[in-house]
């Protein structure tokens, strides 16, 4: 985002300290134009143009939690805001999960990982993490007042979806 648009302010957040470590040196180059910031999405946000996550949501495992943070991220968008989240859904039909799931492992395996070691890293994140339906993600967002919540781009489970707040008419 910082090198497509280079005169975009921005602030990365996390509630993970390493995280915002790891962040603070890969966005070093980008210099004042990025603040690192220690918070939550749960928290309140100020106003702003964009807010976008990247796999990060699936740590918010209620669905009407979550539907709730839709909500804030809704309020704090101006008019003809932009919300993206890049991360992992499902199928709408559970049984369809096992394939999704085979096909990420295949994934993973072009990066160094073995199925098995996959499968074992799917049940461990299944502990502190939820991953949802798309469509169920998609209705949460109109619930938050996304009037027309959209699938930007998928493959297998990996997902970029989101909406826009409609500019006042």
């Amino acid at each position: 985002i910082a090198s497509k648009m280079p005169g975009a302010t921005i602030e990365a957040w996390d509630v993970d300290r390493k995280m915002l470590d790891v962040a603070q040196q890969r966005l070093a180059p980008f210099g004042e134009r990025i603040t690192i910031v220690e918070r939550s999405f749960e928290e309140p946000l100020p106003a702003c143009d964009a807010v976008v996550a990247s796999f990060s949501l699936h740590h918010i495992k209620d669905r009407e939690r979550k539907t709730d943070l839709f909500r804030g991220i809704f309020s704090a968008l101006r008019p003809g805001g932009v919300f993206l989240n890049a991360d992992q859904t499902l199928s709408d039909q559970p049984e369809l999960d096992e394939v999704t799931f085979s096909m990420w492992a295949d994934f993973m395996t072009t990066q160094g990982w073995s199925r098995e070691q996959a499968f074992e890293h799917f049940a461990a994140w299944s502990v502190e993490d939820k991953y949802f339906a798309l469509y169920d993600e998609l209705t949460s967002l109109a619930g938050a007042g996304f009037s027309r919540p959209a699938c930007f781009w998928k493959n297998v489970a990996a997902t970029v979806y989101g909406g826009l707040k409609q500019q006042a008419t």
